[in-house]
């Protein structure tokens, strides 16, 4: 995987604060703040975003049904054509 190009800022806290911080980042066992700082904001938007309705989930669909009925493979087919940016997977199995 291709390391992305990091830009570089300043940030001005209160001691106390930068105190806090070193104390985390000495705990959770991060090598340097940019590390840390770098996660709390990736956490803190993903957190924003889900506020926003911006998430992404996963989740699964189980369908039983007769396959000798006609046109219920075709319509399933079909279905999952239309929705191939959602569908990743599909699993047949006889019970």
């Amino acid at each position: 995987m291709k390391e992305e190009k990091v830009s570089r800022f300043s940030v001005s806290v209160p001691g106390k604060l930068l105190k806090e911080l070193d104390a985390m980042i000495k705990q959770k066992g991060y090598s340097n703040r940019s590390q840390a700082i770098a996660d709390m904001i990736k956490d803190h938007l993903v957190e924003h975003n889900e506020k926003l309705g911006k998430k992404e989930i996963a989740g699964t669909i189980t369908l039983v049904y007769d396959h000798h009925k006609s046109h219920i493979q075709a319509t399933l087919t079909d279905t999952q054509h239309e929705y191939h940016d959602c569908i990743i997977s599909t699993v047949h199995v006889h019970l």
